[in-house]
């Protein structure tokens, strides 16, 4: 089972700003 940081997480549940889905996308990378 692969370690999800819980900012991830609560970033992918909850995004509410804009440039949060650009984080989420750099995230997804480096994961």
């Amino acid at each position: 089972m692969p370690r999800v940081p819980l900012v991830y997480n609560k970033t992918y549940s909850t995004p509410r700003r804009p440039y949060e889905k650009e984080r989420l996308d750099q995230e997804l990378e480096l994961i």
